[in-house]
């Protein structure tokens, strides 16, 4: 803030630099998850640029494209959408065809019709993305990530094969041109465990599963974050073959190093709580997967807006929680609930 102070002291409210210094506070809001403030001071910003600079000045474009990401990050895809078209627009206009940051304006709002469930319209902006890199004159370190992107759709679509191609095309790039970027590889093994673990291809998903937990030991430490989404896939993975005591064993690994580095509000916490809750449901303790679904939606209610999509799963596992215990018109509020969300984020026409 000290930044800021002495740009307000010696410029002028209105002034362009001032405005940087509130995009970097924004940015660092951002980083931290606090995507409230986040979002305050890169409109602050926004509202000075709109003023002071030609309304094709590509910092404009990339303050609307870091606006974009916070409303992404908060899951209202529409506005998203929205910021991110305006730093097309502008970057268009003021940047070759082929420049990388046109692919990643491409990249960014082909996540909100991902979100959306517009998959068509989202490979289409995936594959500009992938399309522009491929004309860099050394392999960009993004490509490989856009790939999986590309993946990720198609595996949403259900068109497996080529949603394996993606994937594959994506490890083959990693390994091929950075492969000293353990935490990379090991995402990419990662695509390819999800995507067996859905085929229910299981050999072949622990497989990549364990490819990836081991590059992580090997790159990160003991009470690293990405470690802990290692034990959570192996858990789902478990769950999936109805092991429900190896799946909550890992589970609570992955919960225990996150509990050990995030707050406790933190709303990677609730994902983890909602597995075990899962995987208790599943093993016919009602009682106990109640109360770990509840300690997510409790975390999910202080760091997510009320109507988030990411509420919709929680709400629906409360549900069933209550079903199996027999207590039926709690687990029909709950599936109201969820229903709610589902309309307000997605249409009435839509059911994931």
């Amino acid at each position: 803030m000290k930044a800021l102070k002495i740009q307000q002291e010696s410029r002028p409210d209105k002034h362009h630099e001032v405005a940087i210094v509130y995009n970097n506070i924004g940015r660092t809001f951002h980083k931290m998850k606090d995507y409230q403030r986040a979002l305050s001071f890169y409109m602050k910003g926004m509202k000075i640029q709109e003023k002071s600079l030609l309304e094709n000045n590509p910092d404009l474009a990339t303050t609307y494209n870091n606006i974009g990401q916070v409303h992404s990050d908060m899951g209202d895809y529409i506005k998203a959408e929205w910021y991110h078209q305006c730093a097309i627009n502008i970057r268009q206009k003021c940047l070759p065809e082929n420049h990388p940051e046109m692919a990643i304006s491409y990249n960014n709002i082909a996540y909100t019709f991902f979100k959306r469930k517009n998959y068509k319209e989202s490979i289409s902006y995936y594959k500009k993305a992938t399309e522009i890199l491929q004309c860099c004159p050394q392999s960009h370190p993004n490509l490989a990530a856009f790939y999986h992107n590309i993946g990720e759709v198609y595996h949403e679509m259900g068109d497996y094969l080529k949603a394996e191609q993606s994937y594959k095309t994506a490890l083959d790039i990693q390994q091929l041109f950075f492969s000293d970027d353990y935490g990379a590889l090991a995402n990419r093994n990662d695509n390819l465990g999800s995507l067996y673990l859905q085929l229910e291809k299981y050999p072949k998903a622990i497989l990549y599963y364990k490819k990836a937990l081991a590059l992580r030991q090997e790159s990160f430490p003991k009470n690293h974050p990405k470690l802990a989404a290692s034990f959570n896939n192996i858990g789902v993975l478990y769950r999936r073959m109805g092991n429900c005591a190896e799946a909550l064993s890992n589970y609570e690994k992955g919960l225990a190093i996150l509990r050990s580095v995030l707050s406790e509000n933190d709303c990677e916490l609730a994902i983890y709580n909602n597995n075990i809750g899962l995987a208790y449901h599943e093993d016919g303790q009602h009682a106990k997967a109640l109360f770990y679904s509840k300690e997510a939606l409790k975390i999910q209610e202080k760091c997510l807006p009320s109507n988030h999509p990411n509420l919709i799963g929680i709400f629906n596992n409360i549900a069933l929680a209550h079903c199996g215990m027999r207590d039926y018109f709690e687990a029909i509020s709950y599936h109201i609930r969820a229903t709610e969300i589902q309309h307000k984020s997605f249409g009435t026409n839509h059911w994931g």
